[in-house]
């Protein structure tokens, strides 16, 4: 029915020779993965900042709350958020940067591909100046990919499992190691 990928430009052109015609899905996870690496790189930027001994307490803060940046903010919890609100109004840059995540994230909530697409095109315009270094590979690799990453919106496949399945087997590994 369909074959689910991730976007590694092999994988397209080898399934468009040997499936041709089957439809192509970019999987959802490693689409969304791009925005998180771009808030994750916003996030480093500011730490770099920060290199000072005075602002030792900050650099370890922000490290601290990495993964309040990177997780979706309707999934945090009331105490989390408040952690999350200080962050973004003592750095607006990374306010900024989260903003530009969850909007991009919220392409995956859209109910179907035709609002999917206006987001992205919404989404897209709308990036703050100040975060286009980091969203802008994003922006890009989903106009490249745009086929594969929007019919996810008409066959809803991934590979979680088959990915979920491969982290266990590495997770085996390193164990057994």
């Amino acid at each position: 029915e369909a074959v689910v990928t991730d976007l590694w430009n092999h994988y397209r052109a080898t399934i468009q020779h040997h499936f041709p015609g089957i439809p192509q899905i970019a999987d959802r996870f490693h689409v969304m993965r791009m925005a998180s690496d771009a808030m994750e790189n916003a996030r480093k930027s500011v730490r770099q900042t920060l290199k000072a001994k005075q602002h030792e307490t900050e650099r370890i803060m922000l490290k601290d709350r990495r993964f309040l940046l990177l997780g979706r903010q309707n999934e945090l919890t009331a105490a989390e958020i408040v952690l999350l609100d200080e962050v973004k109004a003592k750095y607006p840059l990374l306010a900024a940067a989260h903003n530009a995540k969850e909007g991009f994230f919220a392409l995956y909530d859209a109910p179907d591909r035709k609002t999917a697409e206006a987001l992205f095109r919404q989404w897209k315009a709308s990036i703050d100046p100040q975060v286009a270094r980091w969203f802008t590979k994003v922006g890009d690799a989903v106009d490249d990919w745009h086929p594969q990453v929007f019919v996810y919106f008409d066959l809803a496949y991934t590979n979680a499992y088959t990915e979920s399945f491969n982290r266990f087997i590495k997770d085996t590994n390193r164990f057994g190691r």
